[in-house]
This record gives structure tokens, C-alpha cells and sequence, in this order.
């Protein structure tokens, strides 16, 4: 096998935060899920599985799969359509995706944080995507959905139709499939307002695992509550 190499850190402050388990991540677009992850469940890309696996210091500390960033506010939810026209950036996301992309999160052990178009204002199709996710989850990959992707580029400083949009967003994936009550977590994808939109929703404990960046001009990106 490879050589393992030890490293000391010394010096460190004695009031550090010990790092989780879960800490180790990896954001892979939709329009890349076909190339890294397959079209189907039979097909699902070993190879990942096995480079997902070479990443963890033991197999305890399995990671987290990102699936979004821009590109999931220019994916649509297709189930039965080909996804043979996608671009980069924009496409359609189909039962295969999905069925590999949890076939390697599966094999793996690594969690998924699922990516949701909030873009096209269509909470609906985002609650049928996280759906169908759910139903082949057999293992309980789905530890999130995020909610859009640096929102602040279509909704500009407009907080107030931000936070409505998301909140439209919550009720139907809760009414439709109870995600929150199935301990799915429900962020949003971005780190502005966060106060004002759990208390919107009424329930603080399902904004969690919260990304760290935000688009608006004269902000740092730092962690929410710093």
C-alpha cells in the first residue's frame, strides 16, 4: 500500500473546536454526476467509490457529497427524459443520475447533501426530486437539501422575496414528504438571513449544515454566527 505519513501539530490553542468526523467533503456539480458518479444504478462509477474511500482516515470517517453549486439552479428535474443535451451549467436531472449517484454514496459510506433549483421557483418539481432520493435511499445517505445555490445572483439584495421563496420551498418538501420529521436537513444556499428565515419557518433546528459563503457586495465569507 501507500506510505502513511504522521504529522504533529503543536502549539494549538487549548480552546480549539476538535473537528467532526463528517468534516471531510467533496461539491461535485449536476452536470458532472454522469462523468463521476454514472447514468445508472448498474453502472455507477467503482472507481469513485474506490478514490471517496482512499480520502477517509478510516472507514468511520466517511464524508459528505455536495451535489450542486451553479449548476443546480440550471437543472431541472426530468426523471424519464435524456440527459444527452446537457451543458454545464444547465440540463436536466434524470432517475439514472440519481440512482448511481446513491449506488457510489451507498458503497461508500459518504452522505449526500442534495442540491435543489431554486431559480425557477418551482417547489413542487424540488420536492418530487427529493422524493424519488428518498425512495431508493435504502441506507440513508440523504443527510440534506440544500435549498439554491448563491441566490443573491437572481434575487439581487431582495432578503424578503429570498426568505419566501425558500419558505414556500420547506412547506411543500414537509407537507409533501415530511423531510424534516425524517431528519433530512434543509439548507439554504446562502448564509444571509438566517435568523429571520427560521424563525419564518418556526423551526431553527432545520436550518442546519449551513454552506459558508455569500455574494453580497462589502461581506467577507465567514461562518454563520461568527
Amino acid at each position: 500500500g501507500l506510505p502513511v505519513a504522521t504529522i504533529a501539530v503543536t502549539g494549538c490553542p487549548n480552546n480549539g473546536v476538535q473537528v467532526p468526523n463528517d468534516y471531510l467533503g467533496l461539491s461535485i456539480e449536476w452536470s458532472m454526476v454522469p462523468h463521476w458518479f454514472g447514468t445508472s444504478a448498474a453502472g455507477a462509477v467503482q472507481p469513485t467509490v474506490n478514490l471517496l474511500d482512499s480520502l477517509e482516515a478510516s472507514p468511520d470517517k466517511a464524508g459528505v457529497l455536495r451535489i450542486g453549486g451553479n449548476s443546480q439552479d440550471l437543472h431541472l428535474w426530468r426523471p424519464d427524459r435524456p440527459t444527452t443535451k446537457n451543458k454545464l451549467f444547465e440540463g436536466v436531472i434524470d432517475k439514472g443520475m440519481v440512482d448511481a449517484l446513491f449506488t457510489v454514496a451507498e458503497r461508500s459510506g459518504w452522505k449526500v447533501v442534495l442540491g435543489l433549483n431554486l431559480r425557477d421557483n418551482n417547489p413542487a418539481e424540488a420536492a418530487a426530486l427529493t422524493r424519488y432520493a428518498m425512495s431508493i435511499d435504502h441506507t440513508h445517505r440523504l443527510l440534506a437539501v440544500e435549498i439554491g445555490n448563491e441566490p443573491t445572483v437572481y434575487f439581487g439584495s431582495d432578503a424578503t422575496a429570498y426568505i419566501a421563496r425558500v419558505y414556500s420551498y420547506v412547506q411543500a418538501l414537509d407537507a409533501r414528504i415530511r423531510v424534516i420529521d425524517r431528519g433530512v436537513g434543509i439548507p439554504a444556499g446562502t448564509t444571509t438571513s438566517y435568523g429571520a428565515l427560521a424563525a419564518t419557518i418556526g423551526r431553527p433546528s432545520a436550518i442546519r449544515g449551513r454552506p459558508c459563503h455569500w455574494l453580497e457586495p462589502g461581506r467577507r465569507a465567514v461562518p454563520p454566527g461568527d
